[in-house]
């Protein structure tokens, strides 16, 4: 989903509305696949002072108030609890390193194997000595 273009346009309400429908969208493939849990990055943001630069305001203008992370986030949330899907904030830590190592090859870009190492952590976030993986080592 790209709403790079709505950010432009300056009207929250329209870019409210279509984040709502991209999250009902998310949740229509979730019942089509009958994917029993949604797993998604859990992010914090630490609030830090003044930006130092006129590049870093504008990075985090975009990066915290554009993007509208909690919005997402609490509206998803609601429509899992009406839907019977289970919504899991799994740890994002090395998710691009590990799903490279394991998943990425040229047919798999990085964000291709990141996406399918959250949903393996969200898969097994409540089973015990699953979050790091087995690395075969090739012996030269």
């Amino acid at each position: 989903f790209d709403i790079s273009k709505l950010q432009s346009i300056g009207s929250k309400n329209k870019v409210k509305f279509e984040l709502q429908q991209i999250d009902n969208k998310i949740i229509s493939l979730c019942k089509h696949f009958k994917c029993s849990k949604l797993a998604i990055e859990d992010l914090k943001f630490k609030s830090s002072g003044k930006g130092k630069n006129k590049k870093q305001k504008e990075f985090n203008k975009l990066c915290k108030n554009k993007w509208r992370r909690s919005q997402v986030f609490s509206h998803l949330k609601t429509l899992c609890s009406s839907y019977a899907i289970k919504f899991v904030d799994v740890n994002a830590a090395y998710s691009s390193f590990v799903g490279n190592l394991q998943y990425g090859n040229t047919t798999t870009p990085d964000m291709v194997a990141a996406s399918i190492e959250i949903a393996r952590r969200g898969y097994k976030k409540f089973e015990k000595e699953w979050f790091y993986p087995q690395f075969e080592i090739e012996k030269i």
